[in-house]
């Protein structure tokens, strides 16, 4: 197809249901087999790469393109890098239990776990007692983790919620300056 073709078509392209309702609100998709047009009703789940706990996007498009995005698995890749800063001279001096809880693009619940056998990270419930509940946007946790957010700040700000012992938040904070240069 050229670009003439396009642009006689683009009316018509632009006007389809597919383009005019956000992919959220669609319940059906059309395919097109051999000439004759199919339709098939959707539930919510089986839109491909949809994520269940995706937010619908911002209803005002400029806003929505101005959000800050995290690269892909951003959350992820720290925590990978975590599991290979862990050593038993860590778990020794901290002795503590951390658990995550992100909010926005790729968050959930993520833990840290510093009391057994060299230390674990993760996504999920850790296997002991939790110490501390660090509650906080993605975007922070990336920034806390990589130095450019110091966890002080981000708790005075507001953007960093502690629930738990604060010696061991602390404990944490001291941590995250040694391992800056390792994420």
């Amino acid at each position: 197809m050229d670009s003439l073709n396009v642009a006689l078509f683009w009316r018509r392209i632009g006007s389809h249901p597919s383009v005019l309702e956000p992919w959220y609100k669609c319940s059906q998709v059309r395919t097109w087999t051999s000439g004759i047009q199919k339709e098939k009703v959707l539930s919510s789940n089986q839109f491909p790469g949809k994520r269940s706990d995706a937010a619908p996007p911002a209803k005002d498009w400029k806003q929505y393109l101005q959000q800050p995005r995290l690269a892909a698995g951003a959350v992820e890749e720290t925590f990978k890098i975590l599991k290979t800063a862990l050593s038993e001279d860590i778990v020794k001096a901290t002795q503590a239990v951390y658990l995550f809880e992100l909010s926005g693009e790729d968050g959930g619940t993520w833990y840290l776990d510093l009391k057994n056998n060299g230390g674990y990270a993760g996504s999920g419930q850790p296997s002991d007692q939790v110490d501390v509940v660090m509650t906080m946007t993605t975007s922070d946790f990336v920034k806390m983790f990589s130095g450019k957010l110091k966890p002080t700040m981000a708790f005075m700000s507001g953007k960093l919620k502690i629930k738990g012992n604060m010696a061991l938040a602390i404990k944490l904070e001291r941590l995250m300056t040694q391992m800056n240069s390792r994420l």
